[in-house]
């Protein structure tokens, strides 16, 4: 199921990315992607092992979301200190799924909390330049590459700052939602305390929607590559709907 493959695919490129650095000569980079040849870009780390960094998208989006000058200079910073690669999170769980990158299927993050002097603050984004364009752009100049971090099956947040997601804002979604096994009985996660609000994986409204934005996000040119993040269900709590038992039935 495609469930499944997404979830093999994450755990495959989230263990290259987090295990110790890999030596290049172990791993088959060579090939093209997006219409950029990965082999334009030999950089290579300590030792001539690949180091990847991950840029998560609610911790440094008081620092990226409005400044390009900011993200330039920490690509340079980050190229100084040996890394080879970057993740940079374009679909974060703190936004909901919306997302950092170009698409019409979905709204661009229009908030996220931060934790600012202590606090736990709303930050918002004013500007409207392409935030992953200016991620490659900034980091290929100082020989990066550059991997999109893409939280798969993520449609809503809830925090004390707010609710984003498409499971907030369309009805027809909201029937998508995962349904969790909880001691009071079958829920769906919508009327759950839980900060991040799951789709349910199995259903094909839902992987529709999923793979028509992996196909634009797969469509920047010199993108390097996509690593999937919570290409999974929910929790052990998930996906107990109706829909998911006759699927598993079948």
């Amino acid at each position: 199921m495609f469930g499944r493959i997404l979830n093999f695919s994450a755990l495959a490129l989230v263990l290259l990315a987090f295990c110790s650095c890999e030596k290049e000569k172990d791993i088959d980079f060579e090939g093209t992607f997006g219409g950029g040849e990965i082999t334009d870009n030999p950089q290579e780390g300590p030792q001539g092992k690949r180091c990847f960094i991950w840029i998560e998208g609610n911790a440094n989006f008081r620092d990226y979301g409005d400044s390009r000058e900011n993200i330039a200079r920490d690509m340079a910073k980050i190229s100084d200190c040996g890394f080879t690669d970057i993740v940079v999170d374009v679909r974060p769980a703190g936004a909901g799924g919306d997302v950092l990158f170009k698409t019409d299927k979905c709204p661009q993050v229009d908030f996220m909390g931060a934790w600012v002097n202590g606090s736990y603050v709303k930050v918002q984004r004013t500007s409207d330049w392409d935030y992953l364009q200016a991620f490659i752009d900034e980091a290929h100049k100082v020989g990066l590459r550059v991997y999109a971090g893409f939280n798969t099956f993520c449609g809503g947040h809830e925090s004390g700052l707010g609710k984003n997601g498409v499971l907030f804002r369309d009805a027809e979604m909201n029937k998508y939602a995962t349904v969790l096994n909880t001691e009071s009985g079958l829920k769906s996660i919508m009327d759950e305390w839980a900060d991040e609000k799951f789709f349910n994986p199995v259903h094909p409204k839902v992987q529709e929607y999923i793979l028509g934005l992996l196909k634009d996000l797969a469509a920047y040119e010199d993108l390097d590559g996509i690593i999937l993040d919570r290409g999974r269900f929910y929790d052990f709590k998930s996906d107990f709907s109706d829909y998911t038992r006759s699927e598993f039935e079948d």
